[in-house]
Formats: C-alpha cells, structure tokens, sequence
C-alpha cells in the first residue's frame, strides 16, 4: 500500500509542477508575443527578460530573448543569445536518459527543447544578418557555413524538413557581396530548386541573381536557359547606378496549440485521449510589402513561408509524437488499474481514494509540447532594385525608419519618416527590416 501511496503522490506532485511551471510559462512567452504583434518590442523584450526559464526551456527562451534584442537594436547582445542557443541545441541533439526516461513515463516537456529543424537553420540565419548589420561580412560567411552543414544532415529521412529557400538565398547573397561568384550561383541554385519542390514561384530578386551569376561565370547554356524560363535578360549596373536588397521579415508565426485526439491503444484494447501539439489548420495571408528607395520603387515577394515550414516540421515529428505519447499513455493507465486493484484488495473507503487520485493525476500530467520560437516572422520577403548613384531616402515594409549599423532608437514614435542614405556608383546595400519592431538595419559594400 505504501508503494501505491507513493506513487501516486509522484504522479500528482508531478501533474501539479508541470501544470504550474511549464504551462503557465508557455502561457507567459505567448502573451509577450501579443504584445509583438502590438507593436511595442521593448516591452515585450522587458518582459522576457524578467522570465527564469527551466534548463530545459532555455533554447526557447534564448532564441526569443536573441529575436527581441535583434528588433530592440541590441545586435550584439542578439549574437551572444542566438550563439549560445545555436551550441545548445547542437549539444541536445544527443539526449540524456534522464531526460528522456522523465519524457516516457511523465510528460514530453520534461525533455529540453532542441529547437525544430527549421528554427535550427533559422538561427543561423539570422546570425548571419546580424554579423551584415555590424558590417562583419566574414562572420556572416562563417554562420552560412554552419547553415551548410546542417542542411546536409538528413532530418526524419526527409529531402525538405531543414531545408530553407531563405538560408540559401542570403547565402548567395554573402558570397556575392563577397564577390565569390562561384559559391553565389550554386546557393541561388539551390535556393530556386527549394523553392520549385515546395511549388513556390520564384521572387523576382532570384530570377535576377540567377541571370546575372550565370552569365557573369560565363554558363552560356544555364544562362539561356534563364533567360527563356523569365524573359528579360541579365542586366548589370550602369556607371552611376547602384544596388538595395531588401530583406524584410513580415508578421508573427503560429503558435502551437494543445489538442486532444482519439486513439486506439492495443494494449488496453480500448480508445484513449492523448495530448498532442497542433498548429491551426490555416494561417494568415501574405501581403506583399514595398521597397522605396527616391524615385524608385519595388514590391518585395515571398521568398520563405515560415508558417508552412513550422507545419512541415511538426507533421514530419507527429507520428513519433503521438507513438511516445500512446506509449507513456498506456503505461499510466495500467498504473491506475494497480491502484484500484489496490483498492478493490483492501476494500477501505480511506484507501479508494488512491485509485481515484491515480486517474486524476494521469490526466493532469498529460500536456502537450507547445513549445517553439514564437517570434520568429510569418514569412521572408526579399526584393532587389537597382537606383541612381547619391543621396536618397529609403523604406522598407509598412513605415519610413532609419537605417543604421549602430542601431537606432527603440522609441517607434521617434522614429524618422524617412532618412538620406548615400550610395556611391556601383556599391550594393543589404536592406534589412521586420515588421514587428521599427529597426531597419543596413549593409554597403565598400
């Protein structure tokens, strides 16, 4: 009787923890993501910051804590956050027993979260922008790099899961600034081939760096076959023109939810209820926004689709999800029938109880894995126009901000309309804005 005494007041004990800690904290990281969507992400990084995540959430925490000091204009502070994220989840890609014994027989939040595949690609992504916005082109190149690698790792024996149209994009884009023409072509590559199997035109900044990389390595077959597939030519700058990419992340991605299915468990020969992460069925739709630089003007294009990435990952995990829940499911019920067998043997109203409490407790400690990088964008949007050479203003997305490698204010109603920004004859600029915060960051070739 002890050891059923003892049991389930682990289970319980167990039920009431996970209740009170990781719910009400996932609870607590969603709400600081409404005031994202708010407009207002220095309150939203204040109170992130006043967060004390578990161990085992502290991949979530960071990679929120490295996205909000990247909006609020911390650059260097989102490194150190987003690296040491980087680190850990490479370092949980090997489980302990402890963790994963906890995940089996109690709840799968007990297991620190290694970030989805997409987030691990998303990081150094994000990384690598960083280093353009504090004018380290070869510390971008190193975390495009790191993105290469783990691209090449088969993820859930899958050709798509992990692999970002995005990462390859900017990736060509580093070694084009970097004037690694070579290495530029077969990530742009790379990014058109993502794009087509996912069944996504291509936005018009790759049809362009398509051409003009193959026609400046001289591949006149690849190249004519650009030019048949888009119908324009490659066209270079001119002696008093200049070049703005815009990078501009828009909206806020889903947010996993708790759902209950039905499911039969062999082992107990009937139906049971199983906790699982669910994102809503649809997601918002993506609106094009603007890059205005003077005079001329472009309408960015979807390069990535966050929310389907996110969705790609979870459905490719869900059907080891929903085997490790059924198992540790299972388990808890044959407990609760060694409880009320308990129960039924020494027939005692005061010792029933247990057998009660055994089933409650079972329910309680049933909670989905919600968690994820909530405030990564909905989606990327890229866009490359080609301006006059001088002094002009430029804006990107749904407000004119001020671009600036130091990092302007964080007051959003102090932010300029619009600003001057010079470009000499042949220099490119690395754009880069997002629509939850009023940052907008640059990079110019020398």
């Amino acid at each position: 009787m002890r050891a059923g005494v003892s049991l389930t007041k682990v289970l319980l004990l167990s039920a009431v923890l996970l209740l009170q800690g990781c719910a009400l904290q996932q609870w607590q990281i969603n709400s600081i993501t409404q005031q994202l969507e708010q407009g207002r992400p220095e309150l939203a990084l204040g109170a992130m910051q006043s967060l004390e995540p578990a161990d085992r959430d502290k991949v979530q925490y960071l990679l929120n804590l490295g996205m909000l000091k990247h909006l609020n204009g911390d650059i260097e502070g989102s490194i150190s956050d987003l690296q040491t994220a980087a680190i850990t989840m490479e370092l949980l890609q090997a489980l302990s027993v402890r963790e994963a014994l906890g995940a089996s027989t109690i709840n799968e939040t007990l297991r620190a979260y290694p970030g989805s595949p997409a987030e691990q690609i998303l990081v150094q992504q994000l990384l690598a922008l960083n280093y353009l916005v504090l004018g380290d082109l070869d510390g971008a190149r190193v975390e495009i790099l790191k993105a290469d690698v783990l691209m090449r790792e088969p993820i859930y024996d899958d050709k798509i899961n992990g692999q970002l149209a995005s990462a390859r994009m900017i990736g060509g884009l580093v070694y084009e600034l970097g004037a690694e023409w070579d290495n530029a072509l077969i990530s742009y590559r790379k990014a058109a081939n993502l794009m087509t199997e996912r069944n996504h035109n291509l936005p018009t900044a790759l049809e362009d760096s398509l051409l003009r990389m193959t026609k400046r390595v001289g591949i006149r077959d690849e190249y004519q076959q650009y030019v048949e597939r888009f119908g324009r030519e490659a066209y270079f700058l001119s002696d008093n023109e200049a070049e703005v990419i815009g990078i501009y992340w828009q909206g806020l991605v889903s947010q996993k939810q708790q759902s209950k299915i039905s499911i039969y468990a062999p082992g107990l020969n009937h139906f049971v209820s199983i906790a699982v992460p669910k994102y809503k069925s649809s997601s918002p739709p993506i609106s094009n926004s603007l890059l205005t630089v003077g005079q001329q003007q472009t309408s960015t294009a979807l390069l990535e689709n966050v929310n389907e990435l996110v969705r790609e990952d979870l459905d490719a995990q869900m059907p080891k999800i929903i085997a490790t829940t059924l198992v540790r499911v299972v388990a808890k019920h044959e407990i609760v029938e060694q409880a009320r067998k308990q129960d039924d043997k020494n027939n005692s109203g005061a010792v029933a109880i247990f057998g009660i409490l055994a089933d409650i407790a079972t329910n309680l400690s049933e909670i989905a894995d919600v968690r994820s990088w909530n405030t990564l964008p909905a989606n990327i949007q890229i866009a490359r126009l080609i301006v006059p050479a001088g002094n002009n203003p430029i804006t990107l997305g749904r407000s004119n901000v001020n671009p600036t490698n130091s990092g302007p204010s964080t007051d959003s109603q102090n932010a300029p309309n619009s600003t001057i920004f010079t470009l000499a004859a042949g220099q490119k600029a690395v754009i880069l804005g997002n629509s939850l915060g009023t940052q907008l960051y640059h990079y110019k070739t020398r």
